[in-house]
């Protein structure tokens, strides 16, 4: 469960920040 909220919020941030891409 943890790692798909992760994986989510990884998304999720990438959206919201292009800045900074694959973190």
């Amino acid at each position: 469960m943890i790692s798909v909220s992760w994986y989510a919020f990884n998304i999720t941030r990438d959206f919201f920040d292009p800045l900074y891409p694959g973190i």
